[in-house]
Protein backbone atom coordinates (compact mmCIF):
# COMPACT_ATOMS: atom_id res chain seq x y z
CA UNK A 1 0.00 0.00 0.00
CA UNK A 2 1.36 3.39 -0.94
CA UNK A 3 -0.30 6.49 -0.42
CA UNK A 4 -3.23 4.68 0.17
CA UNK A 5 -3.74 2.84 -2.95
CA UNK A 6 -2.35 -0.26 -4.11
CA UNK A 7 1.05 0.05 -5.49
CA UNK A 8 2.63 -2.69 -7.95
CA UNK A 9 6.42 -2.07 -8.13
CA UNK A 10 6.83 -4.46 -10.36
CA UNK A 11 4.54 -3.72 -13.26
CA UNK A 12 6.21 0.00 -14.15
CA UNK A 13 9.68 -1.32 -13.41
CA UNK A 14 10.58 0.21 -10.08
CA UNK A 15 12.19 -1.82 -7.47
CA UNK A 16 12.42 -1.29 -4.01
CA UNK A 17 15.82 -1.71 -2.13
CA UNK A 18 16.61 -1.89 1.36
CA UNK A 19 19.35 0.62 3.20
CA UNK A 20 22.23 -1.30 4.58
CA UNK A 21 23.07 1.95 6.95
CA UNK A 22 26.69 1.49 5.36
CA UNK A 23 28.28 4.17 3.93
CA UNK A 24 31.60 3.70 1.14
CA UNK A 25 34.60 5.21 0.71
CA UNK A 26 33.01 8.08 -0.57
CA UNK A 27 29.97 8.44 2.14
CA UNK A 28 27.60 7.03 -0.08
CA UNK A 29 24.66 4.82 1.11
CA UNK A 30 25.16 1.44 0.42
CA UNK A 31 22.00 -0.24 -0.50
CA UNK A 32 21.00 -3.98 -1.13
CA UNK A 33 21.43 -4.49 -4.98
CA UNK A 34 24.20 -2.23 -5.26
CA UNK A 35 27.58 -3.08 -6.85
CA UNK A 36 30.74 -2.71 -5.15
CA UNK A 37 34.12 -2.44 -6.47
CA UNK A 38 37.16 -3.27 -4.25
CA UNK A 39 39.75 -1.00 -6.46
CA UNK A 40 42.98 -2.33 -4.37
CA UNK A 41 42.44 -6.35 -5.10
CA UNK A 42 40.03 -5.68 -8.85
CA UNK A 43 37.08 -7.93 -7.72
CA UNK A 44 33.23 -6.58 -7.46
CA UNK A 45 30.52 -7.84 -5.05
CA UNK A 46 27.24 -7.51 -4.86
CA UNK A 47 25.16 -6.13 -1.78
CA UNK A 48 22.28 -8.87 -0.97
CA UNK A 49 20.15 -10.01 1.91
CA UNK A 50 21.21 -13.31 3.20
CA UNK A 51 18.18 -14.43 4.60
CA UNK A 52 20.02 -17.37 6.71
CA UNK A 53 22.02 -15.35 9.08
CA UNK A 54 19.44 -12.40 8.76
CA UNK A 55 22.02 -9.60 7.42
CA UNK A 56 23.64 -7.77 4.25
CA UNK A 57 26.40 -9.20 2.98
CA UNK A 58 28.44 -9.31 -0.06
CA UNK A 59 28.69 -11.85 -2.76
CA UNK A 60 31.18 -12.48 -5.26
CA UNK A 61 31.72 -16.02 -6.97
CA UNK A 62 29.13 -17.88 -5.67
CA UNK A 63 31.02 -16.66 -2.33
CA UNK A 64 29.58 -15.30 0.63
CA UNK A 65 31.25 -12.47 2.81
CA UNK A 66 30.22 -11.11 6.13
CA UNK A 67 30.13 -7.26 6.06
CA UNK A 68 31.94 -7.62 9.31
CA UNK A 69 35.35 -9.32 7.19
CA UNK A 70 35.47 -6.01 5.46
CA UNK A 71 36.25 -2.53 5.83
CA UNK A 72 33.48 -0.79 3.80
CA UNK A 73 35.47 2.48 3.33
CA UNK A 74 37.46 0.78 1.02
CA UNK A 75 34.93 0.07 -1.29
CA UNK A 76 33.28 2.30 -3.64
CA UNK A 77 29.10 1.99 -5.12
CA UNK A 78 29.86 1.88 -8.87
CA UNK A 79 26.31 0.59 -9.66
CA UNK A 80 23.68 -1.61 -9.16
CA UNK A 81 22.39 -5.08 -10.57
CA UNK A 82 19.32 -3.86 -11.97
CA UNK A 83 20.85 -0.87 -13.92
CA UNK A 84 24.47 -1.85 -14.82
CA UNK A 85 24.80 -6.23 -14.16
CA UNK A 86 27.58 -6.04 -16.68
CA UNK A 87 29.56 -4.07 -14.29
CA UNK A 88 29.83 -7.92 -12.13
CA UNK A 89 33.19 -9.66 -13.41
Amino acid sequence: IYDRIAYNHIADGMVFEQCTGLKDKNGKLIYEGDILDNISIDEQYEVRWDEDTARFCCITDNEIYDFDNFDVTAFEVIGNIHENKDLLK
